[in-house]
């Protein structure tokens, strides 16, 4: 969210949502969460994607959190826990690309063969 949003449209940080009270996350009985209360509470939408999809939705995401960073109520330590948060998925998708270069043939290899 930028500059021009007001903290009330977003109640300075997230909208905050309504979990029935008789459906707790984690849920009382088993101390864990299915994996659909932990998608519905989190907000998560699962889709299969490709590598490609992935580094466009981390990379939007990236610079959408960095936005609005500065303008949250969060304090320093919330701030930074965020942003390795994101050097952590970074890392980890950039692995990904990695391994799935060094399957193939590399340019320069491929015009010399």
């Amino acid at each position: 969210m930028n500059k021009s949003h007001s903290s009330e449209l977003d109640h300075g940080l997230i909208e905050p949502i309504s979990v029935p009270t008789n459906h707790r996350i984690p849920d009382p009985w088993t101390g864990t969460a299915t994996p659909g209360e932990y998608d519905r509470y989190f907000r998560l939408a699962r889709d299969d994607m490709d590598l490609a999809e992935w580094t466009r939705s981390c990379l939007d995401l990236n610079a959408r959190i960095t936005d609005d960073l500065e303008f949250t109520s969060l304090d320093e330590n919330d701030k930074r826990a965020i942003l390795i948060g994101l050097v952590t998925v970074q890392s980890i998708t950039m692995s990904r690309w990695l391994t799935t270069l060094s399957r193939q043939p590399i340019p320069s290899e491929r015009e010399h063969a």
